[in-house]
């Protein structure tokens, strides 16, 4: 029965939802995952960030403000054992920006193959794969802006989709108010170049604004986004990260997506929000973020990264 649910969730997350309005539907729905445990533990609230490697997945205009040499590594425990990884790698360049380049992998793990007697005769695997290269810079002393450019593959046995798509951000850092960031960004804008058999399926492309705010009394940034993907209501997300010390940070957040995951369990009460800390010495971070998606389970995310 859990390899029966494992495909279930395959479908979900590389195809619509239902196939009798798939015009209405786009496809690459693993695209809507959040990359990288920080963004993670804030529920994805990430569009006014700046100065983190991650901004890479979120708002690329978030990268120019990344003044040293950096890289990461994420590995996601998905629900139904979904396995996926991820490493991003950036460098600023004097003068010129900050370019940033993602490697997002998810395997779904081996399937039998039946057939119509049930009978077995071999097995089959599935996966995901997302290419990112991304620059920022910094136009003038208060805005930011960035594009990136994305090859994204996925297969299912002997069959595959390929598609292509670009984001772009900005990210005004305040005058007017200290430690306000505001970031807007469109991301997954793009198309299919291949099916898996006949219809090209649209892509998740999504659009978020949102702001950042450090607060003056108080250890907390607090992050706000609103979205809308393209086949979807506006959503909103909200992220805390408190600074318990030097190098120690607790983080909280919840997405609103989280009201369409109830199914009247016992598991609703958590349904959408997060939770994750960091934890950062001298040149070294390592972050932690847990994520409910209520009955259907949890994500476990991990991330370590530095500075060189």
């Amino acid at each position: 029965m859990k390899r029966h649910h494992r495909i279930l969730v395959i479908c979900l997350m590389i195809m619509p939802l239902q196939p009798a309005h798939a015009a209405d539907m786009a496809g690459f729905n693993f695209l809507r995952t959040h990359v990288g445990a920080r963004p993670a533990a804030l529920a994805g609230a990430f569009t006014a960030i700046d100065g983190d490697l991650h901004a890479i997945y979120f708002n690329p205009a978030g990268l120019a403000s990344l003044e040293t040499r950096s890289a990461g590594a994420t590995y996601l425990n998905h629900v139904l054992d979904i396995q996926s990884g991820v490493i991003v790698v950036g460098h600023h360049f004097e003068n010129v920006g900050t370019v940033g380049i993602g490697l997002n992998y998810i395997d779904y793990g081996s399937f039998d193959k039946t057939d119509k007697n049930g009978e077995k005769f071999g097995t089959f695997g599935a996966n995901n794969i997302v290419m990112t290269a991304t620059y920022g810079r910094t136009l003038i002393n208060n805005i930011s802006a960035g594009i990136g450019l994305k090859y994204i593959r996925s297969v299912i046995d002997s069959y595959s989709s390929q598609a292509v798509a670009t984001d772009i951000g900005f990210l005004y850092h305040a005058h007017f108010s200290e430690n306000l960031n505001i970031g807007v960004s469109i991301l997954h804008l793009g198309q299919s170049t291949s099916a898996f058999i006949d219809t090209k399926e649209d892509l998740p492309t999504q659009i978020v604004a949102g702001f950042s705010k450090k607060l003056a009394h108080l250890p907390l940034l607090f992050n706000a986004n609103i979205y809308k993907y393209v086949d979807d209501d506006i959503q909103f997300a909200i992220g805390g990260e408190f600074t318990i010390s030097e190098g120690l940070f607790l983080r909280l957040g919840y997405n609103s997506l989280g009201r369409d995951q109830k199914v009247g369990s016992d598991y609703d009460s958590i349904t959408g929000f997060s939770a994750g800390f960091g934890f950062h010495l001298k040149r070294y971070q390592l972050d932690y973020a847990f994520s409910s998606m209520g009955e259907v389970g949890s994500l476990n995310r991990i991330t370590f990264s530095s500075s060189f």
